[in-house]
C-alpha cells in the first residue's frame, strides 16, 4: 500500500523501521505495530474524542461484539439491522478487490470481505476502535490465516492518506451523515477509486414524515435517549439536517464526475423497529420482525417507500 500525508498530499515512504517519512527524509507518522494515526486534523479532534471515550469506557464493545472472532457468525451479522443485506449484495463479487471501509468503529461484520477474497483497509476516526478491532482479528483464526490481508488505521474521511486509484470499492454503514462537506468527501472519494471502482453506503433518505415527527411528537423522547445514551457532536447536526435526496446525490454525481448513480430506499417499519430495539435495550421487539419486514417488502415498489423509507442504500460508480 502507497500513502501521502493526508493534509499536504506529498507522497510517504516507508522506512525500514516501518515509519512513513517524507521525501526529504523527515518522519511524518510513527507506526504501531504496522497501523498508523493518519488523523491530525484539528477540527476532528472533538468528533473523535467522543468515540475514543465511548470505546476506552467499553461502550459498544458488549455483547454480541466481544469473544473470539471465531464464535462469530458474519452471515448472521449481516441479516441485523434493515439495509445491511441490500448493501452487501450491491457490492457483488469482492474477490481479489482492494476494499476500504471508512469510520468502522469496532464493527466486524465487514470482516466476511477478508472471508470473500478481499484485501481490506479497516479505518476509523477513533484510534481506539481501530486497534480494539485489529487485536480481536489478529486473536482470530481467520487473521492468523490471512495475516496480510487487512490493514488497520485511523483517519478522517475527509483526508484520505491513500494514492489515486488504490481501491477497487469504498463503502460505509451509518457515517456519511456525520460529514458536512460531502463535495469534500466524495471528491476524496472519487481520487482514491480505480477506475470502474465503486462506492457505497448504507445510511439515511430523507423523510419528511419522519423529519416531522421527530420535531414534533417524539422531540421529548428523542432528547431523553440523546441524554442517556449519548449522541456525537455531528450526530446532533444529522439529526436536524435529515437523510439524503436523490436529487442531491445526483447533484453530487455530476459535480464530482461519477459515472451511475445507485440510490435504493429499502426500510420503513424495520428501520423504526430496530433504532427503538437500539435506543430502548428492547429485543424483544424483533419478535414483530417478519411483521414488519413484510409491510416493508409490500410498500418496496410503491410511492410511499419512495418518498418515505428511510433506510437507504446509496453510492456512485466511477
Amino acid at each position: 500500500m502507497k500513502y501521502r500525508c493526508p493534509i499536504n498530499g506529498e507522497p510517504l515512504e516507508a522506512g525500514k523501521d516501518g515509519h512513513l517519512y517524507s521525501p526529504q527524509g523527515r518522519l511524518v507518522f510513527q507506526t504501531h505495530g504496522g497501523s498508523f494515526d493518519f488523523a491530525v486534523n484539528e477540527a476532528s479532534q472533538k468528533e473523535r474524542a467522543f468515540y475514543d471515550s465511548t470505546y476506552a469506557n467499553g461502550g459498544w464493545w458488549g455483547g454480541a461484539v466481544e469473544g473470539s472472532l471465531d464464535n462469530v457468525d458474519f452471515d448472521s451479522l449481516w441479516a441485523l439491522e434493515p439495509c445491511s443485506q441490500h448493501y452487501l449484495k450491491s457490492f457483488g463479487d469482492l474477490k481479489g478487490k482492494q476494499v476500504l471501509l471508512l469510520g468502522n468503529g469496532t464493527s466486524v461484520k465487514e470482516l466476511l470481505f477478508v472471508e470473500r477474497g478481499a484485501h481490506v483497509t479497516f479505518t476509523d476516526l477513533s484510534f481506539q476502535g481501530v486497534l480494539y478491532a485489529k487485536q480481536r482479528y489478529q486473536s482470530s483464526k481467520l487473521g492468523t490465516e490471512h495475516t496480510d490481508t487487512c490493514d488497520f488505521h485511523a483517519l478522517d474521511a475527509y483526508y484520505l492518506p491513500f494514492e489515486d486509484n488504490t481501491f477497487d470499492v469504498i463503502c460505509a454503514d451509518a457515517v456519511v451523515h456525520h460529514m458536512d462537506d460531502l463535495k469534500k468527501l466524495f471528491a476524496g472519494i472519487y481520487r482514491c477509486l480505480k477506475p470502474g471502482g465503486i462506492c457505497r453506503f448504507a445510511d439515511t433518505a430523507q423523510s419528511s414524515l419522519w423529519q416531522t415527527a421527530k420535531k414534533g411528537l417524539l422531540r421529548p423522547l428523542q432528547r431523553y435517549v440523546h441524554k442517556k445514551v449519548g449522541i456525537s457532536p455531528e450526530d446532533v447536526k444529522a439529526t436536524e439536517r435529515g437523510g439524503y435526496t436523490r436529487q442531491e446525490l445526483a447533484q453530487l454525481q455530476a459535480e464530482i464526475g461519477f459515472g451511475n448513480l445507485y440510490y435504493q430506499r429499502v426500510a420503513l417499519f424495520d428501520y423504526l423497529l430496530w433504532r427503538t430495539r437500539c435506543h430502548f435495550n428492547a429485543p424483544r421487539l424483533l419478535a414483530f420482525r417478519p411483521a414488519v419486514r413484510w409491510l416493508d417488502r409490500l410498500l418496496a415498489t410503491t410511492p410511499i417507500m419512495e418518498r418515505q423509507g428511510i433506510g437507504l442504500v446509496f453510492g456512485f460508480d466511477k
